[in-house]
């Protein structure tokens, strides 16, 4: 088949390249291996599967309706609050709400942080501390979700 110019164009398959090579036999269907051996602890731990699935939860609030004039209190006292539980915040905030990512951490046996899963429990206690701040008029506190 020919293009425009008479160059010879050449005809590209109708399906992916993978399923070309499956229907040729070289691959399994798309999303299976043939054969998949079971991981071992480290593995495991490395693809963060299994016991080791980290999960962290998204912390969003808006200030009373004329902003904060000055943030650094509400700062400090979220910061006291959530590393006395042994947890970390980490994201923004403004003169008019605050957004972020709320996770657990401790040390581990070589003395290095790392980081925990996170339990409803701690989004029920972040939940109710920021409700009871004067500063606070909403709050949505987020569904747990896998970290990495």
């Amino acid at each position: 088949m020919h293009g425009p110019c008479g160059v010879k164009r050449v005809e590209r398959f109708s399906r992916s390249p993978h399923e070309h090579a499956r229907r040729l036999g070289g691959l399994a269907p798309r999303g299976r291996a043939t054969y998949q051996r079971p991981m071992n602890r480290r593995q495991r731990r490395k693809n963060a599967l299994g016991e080791f699935v980290q999960f962290g939860f998204s912390v969003d609030g808006s200030f009373v309706s004329d902003g904060l004039r000055d943030t650094e209190p509400f700062c400090d006292a979220l910061i006291a609050f959530v590393e006395s539980r042994g947890l970390s915040y980490g994201g923004s905030i403004d003169a008019f709400g605050m957004e972020g990512f709320v996770e657990r951490w401790r040390r581990n046996e070589r003395g290095r942080w790392s980081t925990v899963t996170s339990t409803d429990a701690d989004r029920a206690l972040v939940g109710r501390w920021l409700c009871a701040r004067q500063e606070i008029a909403s709050v949505a506190v987020g569904p747990l979700r896998v970290i990495r």
